[in-house]
């Protein structure tokens, strides 16, 4: 949870980062959501392709339904 805590703290840009933690990403997302941060959870197990992590940030941004499936 370091970088999630120097994210906060400033100490870090906040961005995409992978974090491999033992934590389970609802803690992680409900300590950023306390702090006042809005998150996405996105399962890299559900993303085979540009399409599928596409249609997983749709769904869990919930983008509207004309959004083009890409951010050309």
């Amino acid at each position: 949870m370091k970088i999630a805590e120097s994210i906060l703290a400033g100490a870090k840009s906040p961005g995409i980062y992978r974090l491999a933690l033992r934590v389970k990403p609802t803690a992680i997302l409900a300590g950023l959501a306390e702090a006042g941060w809005q998150t996405f959870y996105i399962n890299g197990l559900n993303v085979y392709d540009k399409a599928t992590f596409l249609h997983n940030c749709a769904l869990a941004m919930h983008f509207p339904d004309y959004f083009g499936h890409n951010w050309d």
